[in-house]
């Protein structure tokens, strides 16, 4: 199961995911990014469970201003830790993908050799065109969804 959703803002992205990880009884291992009012974080999920996190992000008068470090240190640690998982019942996650990390070329390109490496992983993309997204639609195997608030229910 290699799974790859993508939708507009507030479409149900995140709680498909989550129907997905419980309908199919699935051990978690993954990123999760999370906007708040100060910025965004980026988090390792560690069994389901988000265990680590850190700043990636400054919200500077609404706009988003990434942290290249996060991504370079903390964030391409988090992804070589899930590339040396071994545990074939394992499920990988990276919610949500979208612009902030461009800042890091190192973290790109882990991210691609995660995607295109694991077996089981639930990616989410934000609904928008850039280098690491197009990248990331450009790797084979994976099962596109495309949600809106219009067709959720059906697909949820």
């Amino acid at each position: 199961m290699k799974l790859l959703i993508q939708g507009p803002v507030k479409s149900g992205k995140t709680t498909l995911t989550q129907k997905i990880i419980r309908a199919n009884r699935l051990k978690i291992f993954g990123i999760k990014t999370k906007k708040t009012a100060t910025g965004i974080t980026i988090g390792y999920v560690k069994n389901g469970k988000l265990v680590e996190w850190r700043k990636c992000a400054d919200n500077v008068f609404g706009k988003m201003i990434p942290i290249k470090e996060a991504f370079d240190s903390f964030g391409s640690e988090i992804i070589l830790r899930l590339i040396k998982t071994k545990n074939e019942k394992t499920a990988y996650l990276v919610d949500e993908i979208g612009f902030v990390e461009l800042v890091s070329e190192k973290y790109c390109d882990l991210l691609i050799k995660l995607l295109s490496k694991k077996k089981k992983v639930i990616a989410v993309i934000k609904d928008k065109e850039n280098p690491l997204i197009n990248r990331i639609k450009k790797i084979k195997g994976y099962r596109r969804i495309y949600i809106t608030p219009a067709n959720r229910d059906s697909i949820l």
